[in-house]
């Protein structure tokens, strides 16, 4: 006999082969029959969409499951010249993390979800088309930003909260900086997010990393 967890991921796939693949593949993305999540591959960059299946939900005794989708993108590039920050330091990036991974929900406004109940297999429907649709409003759209340096940085200073801010987003901002060839504007973020003492001394080898970067890239003088 079928577990129900087989049977909700069955029809969760049937349902995205009905009504989402053909939104997600004019978009870039592509899936396999049996797998929940998209991919698309672009010039230094892979994106994924993977639906989470939550099951047996705490807070929805009567959902069997629950649809809760997450992004990851992977800027070589970026990555690449992180981990070069940090000298390999496992403690403060992980050399197999993504330059983002979060849900998507982060990418709407408050009061705007994007997790989806699903109690009997029928009800997949309805979830499935919510998530296409927020996709068409939300997460393309971002997507197509975050897909490299300048859509990093781009996102950064102009304050977007659909970016989660902590210390390895801010690394990976100055990474991308440093490959902008903004090598300043990523020390003068790197004194205003790791400038205080105990966390200077953790992220030296990314303040000495930076500090070689500027001093490699300065003008040569006259009569050098």
């Amino acid at each position: 006999m079928m577990s129900q967890k087989t049977e909700i991921k069955n029809a969760v796939c049937t349902r995205l082969s009905e009504l989402s693949d053909g939104v997600f593949k004019d978009a870039g993305f592509t899936r396999r029959p049996d797998s929940l999540r998209y991919q698309r591959k672009l010039p230094g960059c892979v994106q994924h969409v993977e639906l989470a299946l939550e099951h047996g939900p705490k807070d929805n005794a009567n959902a069997a499951a629950a649809i809760y989708p997450w992004l990851v993108v992977k800027i070589d590039d970026v990555d690449k010249v992180t981990l070069q920050m940090t000298n390999g330091d496992e403690g403060l990036v992980s050399s197999s993390a993504s330059t983002l991974q979060q849900p998507i929900e982060l990418l709407s406004p408050n009061g705007v979800g994007a997790r989806w109940f699903v109690y009997q297999p029928d009800s997949v429907r309805q979830a499935v088309e919510e998530f296409v649709e927020y996709s068409k409003k939300w997460l393309f759209s971002f997507l197509d930003v975050y897909s490299n340096p300048k859509g990093v940085v781009g996102l950064f200073e102009n304050e977007d909260s659909r970016v989660i801010n902590v210390q390895e987003q801010f690394l990976r901002v100055a990474a991308s900086l440093i490959l902008l060839g903004r090598h300043k504007d990523a020390r003068a973020l790197l004194d205003i997010k790791f400038g205080r003492p105990a966390i200077r001394r953790k992220f030296a080898s990314v303040f000495s990393y930076v500090d070689r970067e500027i001093s490699g890239n300065l003008p040569e003088t006259a009569g050098q």
